[in-house]
């Protein structure tokens, strides 16, 4: 699959407006507003679920020790980050877009 550049958040909003006629400040609140909302329930609940996309949950990294080139030891505290789990609808358009098998 060629990378066509990158798709951010200005472009999803002007894809938005084209899909739906409305106007670049109603969207832009509107998209803006859901990411909000997407990010603070899943920092609260640990994990949401978007039907026919997929879902987002924390997970927790453990805290790790090394060494590095140089011989210096260091250690990474104990993190969390997000894990996104595609749904089969989505992961059927990855599978169309690029004729490879998804397996996320």
């Amino acid at each position: 699959m060629e990378v066509k550049g990158n798709f951010d958040l200005k472009d999803l909003i002007q894809a938005v407006c084209e899909r739906t006629d409305q106007g670049i400040d109603h969207v832009d609140e509107s998209v803006k507003a859901a990411l909000n909302i997407l990010k603070a329930e899943i920092a609260v609940r640990g994990y949401v679920e978007l039907n026919g996309f997929g879902s987002f949950s924390i997970k927790t990294l453990k805290a790790e020790s090394g060494t590095d080139p140089q011989g210096n030891e260091y250690s990474v505290p104990e993190r969390v980050t997000v894990e996104f789990n595609p749904f089969k609808a989505f992961r059927d358009v990855l599978t169309a877009e690029t004729n490879k098998p998804a397996i996320l």
